[in-house]
């Protein structure tokens, strides 16, 4: 049984193609400049290092979650309390924990403001560094 591509994938595989190609054009519309220097193919591999990753990263996360049966889930959406304990640690103690120790390294040498905002920003955020 094949099965019909998602709208995710349509849409990265135009994305890949395009990072995927050796040649940049010139805007002037009559030179096709082909790049050349171990500084802009580095600059390439990186771009494709990152998108290839991130989609790896999709993939794993999409895997998992298939993987989940309905009949389990609806099981698990009657359970209050645990539903309840997960959206308090998550939106109130784990925001707080992270509120807590930006104040108590505060006075580090070493510990910076943008630590401690990326410090914040994971502790808050729903999924941590997704």
């Amino acid at each position: 049984m094949m099965q019909q591509p998602s709208e995710m994938s349509l849409l990265v595989a135009p994305a890949v193609r395009f990072l995927l190609q050796n040649e940049t054009t010139n805007n002037t519309a009559t030179t096709n400049v082909t790049s050349t220097t171990d500084e802009e193919n580095s600059d390439g591999a990186d771009m494709l290092y990152v998108v290839g990753s991130n989609i790896l990263l999709f993939l794993l996360i999409f895997g998992l979650s298939a993987t989940v049966q309905i009949k389990n889930l609806r099981q698990q959406l009657q359970n209050t309390f645990a539903l309840l304990t997960g959206i308090g640690m998550q939106f109130f103690i784990m925001p707080l924990l992270g509120f807590l120790a930006v104040m108590a390294l505060k006075g580090q040498a070493q510990f910076t403001e943008a630590m401690g905002l990326t410090l914040l920003v994971v502790t808050a955020s729903p999924g941590g560094s997704y």
